[in-house]
Parts: structure tokens; C-alpha cells; sequence
């Protein structure tokens, strides 16, 4: 029973000590208008109990709404097979989802170790042509990473070769 319900009902006990001391048309008029305002008062209280519930409700969905922002990197290109010659662009692709930092790394790897940063780029690119140095060696076991130093998400391509 909310606070205003209590106060209508406390204007009718009030009213009801006053049977028989006003005229009963007067009496029953109020009684009417109080019961009336009791009613209100109760579907009120119900509507706020609704907008609370409504609002708790919208938390909630907020709260696994994030859940599912959970950050995640899913690199493109390059694909397992990949060969690409000195001099030629390799072109990095990734997909982002959920909350990111504002910047991503793109890393070498080789022989799955870290080799080199190549560049840092702004999350929502997307992709980045990287020519590829005469300095690095020829070989089938390199790997691009991407990686957010905000969240720590991090995703491995394929292998791919630099072929002379």
C-alpha cells in the first residue's frame, strides 16, 4: 500500500467518525469521492510499481546486452596458403565485434613467435595493405596478429609464405 492510499484511507476512517454529526447526503457524497480517490490511489501505486519493474527490467537487458559486447577480432585475410613476394601488398582483413579500444596493433609473427610490429591502426578500419620488405626472409610460417592492448582481444591468422 503506497503513501497516498494510506492517507485516503485515513481520510475515511476520519470521515466515518463523522456518521451521523453531517447530513447523510453530504456524508455519502464524500465517502463516495474518498473510496474513488482510494482506487486511484491503488491503480497509481500499481502504475508505479509497473514503471519500477519496467525500469529494473531495462537494466537487465543493458547488463546482457553487454554480455554480448564482448570484444572479439576475427582476422580475414590473409588465408592458410596465402603467398605473397617481396614488394607486393598483402592485404590484412579483420572483423570487430563487442566493446574495443580505440586502436589495434597488427604484429608478425613467425614460427608462431613474435617477429615485428607492423603498424597501429584505428579498430574500425577494418583493413591495411602491407607491402612486404625485401629484409624479411622467404618462408611458409608467418602469421598476422591483431591485437587490442585495451582489452587484450587477440586473433591469429592462417599461415601464409613470402615467396621470392
Amino acid at each position: 500500500m503506497g503513501e497516498t492510499e494510506k492517507k485516503v484511507k485515513l481520510m475515511i476512517q476520519k470521515l466515518d467518525q463523522l456518521w451521523g454529526k453531517i447530513p447523510l447526503g453530504l456524508f455519502k457524497n464524500l465517502r463516495a469521492e474518498l473510496q474513488k480517490l482510494e482506487k486511484e490511489a491503488r491503480e497509481a501505486d500499481a502504475n508505479l510499481a509497473v514503471r519500477n519493474l519496467q525500469k529494473e527490467i531495462e537494466k537487465l537487458r543493458q547488463s546482457l546486452s553487454s554480455v554480448s559486447q564482448i570484444p572479439k577480432i576475427t582476422i580475414l585475410s590473409p588465408q592458410a596458403g596465402t603467398k605473397v613476394k617481396h614488394g607486393e601488398k598483402l592485404e590484412i582483413k579483420w572483423e570487430t565485434a563487442g566493446f574495443l579500444g580505440e586502436k589495434l596493433k597488427i604484429i608478425l609473427f613467425k614460427h608462431g613467435h613474435y617477429y615485428r610490429e607492423i603498424i597501429t591502426v584505428q579498430t574500425d578500419t577494418g583493413s591495411y595493405g602491407w607491402t612486404i620488405s625485401p629484409n624479411l626472409s622467404p618462408d611458409g610460417d608467418y602469421q598476422i596478429v591483431v591485437w587490442d592492448p585495451a582489452t587484450n582481444a587477440v586473433a591469429f591468422s592462417e599461415f601464409f609464405s613470402i615467396i621470392e
